[in-house]
């Protein structure tokens, strides 16, 4: 992205108070342990602050902040219960957008027993739908509407507002609104 004259900055959630997030016009949250950033969410009392960024700007969440974002994170507790280190036991998510996605789907279907079914499962159980998202793939979520994109750039559920052509760049020719 710097190679493109954009600024790219880093940010430490747990070092770096949320408030400072609000100067950026997209921010991206990149992969990691869903439950370990639910915790540092509510411990740094950043959800105002994402709220505003998904209403007034854009926010793309990578895997797990896929989960985040969404409603809650009993899918992947279901699969991955050892993630849950902290002990959580309000799964709720941030509820930005009230999409499920199970990002990763084609690379951990090969890898854990019964990964489909517990899925259908629970969106049977739930009377819910879930975004089943493979690597390249992707949400982008514009208010009220949801589109899969195939051959996007990487697993992401983006919330925001989208209101010009953004191109987040792995190849210059993907672009998040055309």
């Amino acid at each position: 992205l710097e190679s493109l004259g954009l600024s790219v900055s880093t940010f430490d959630l747990d070092k770096q108070p949320a408030e400072e997030l609000l100067v950026y016009d997209v921010v991206e949250f990149i992969g990691g342990n869903p439950f370990y950033l639910l915790h540092s969410i509510r411990t740094h009392r950043a959800e105002g602050v994402l709220r505003k960024l998904a209403e007034e700007k854009v926010l793309i969440g990578w895997s797990a902040a896929a989960f985040v974002f969404g409603p809650t994170l009993e899918l992947i507790n279901r699969y991955a219960t050892e993630l849950n280190f902290i002990g959580l036991t309000d799964l709720r998510g941030l509820s930005l957008s009230e999409i499920e996605v199970l990002p990763h789907y084609r690379k951990m279907r090969g890898r854990i027993k019964d990964f489909e079914e517990t899925c259908r499962e629970y969106e049977i159980a739930g009377k819910k739908k879930v975004f089943r998202i493979n690597d390249g793939e992707g949400v982008i979520i514009d208010g009220e509407e949801a589109i899969l994109y195939k051959e996007f750039f990487e697993t992401c559920l983006a919330v925001g507002r989208v209101k010009q052509p953004i191109c987040v760049i792995k190849e210059l020719e993907h672009c998040i609104k055309k």
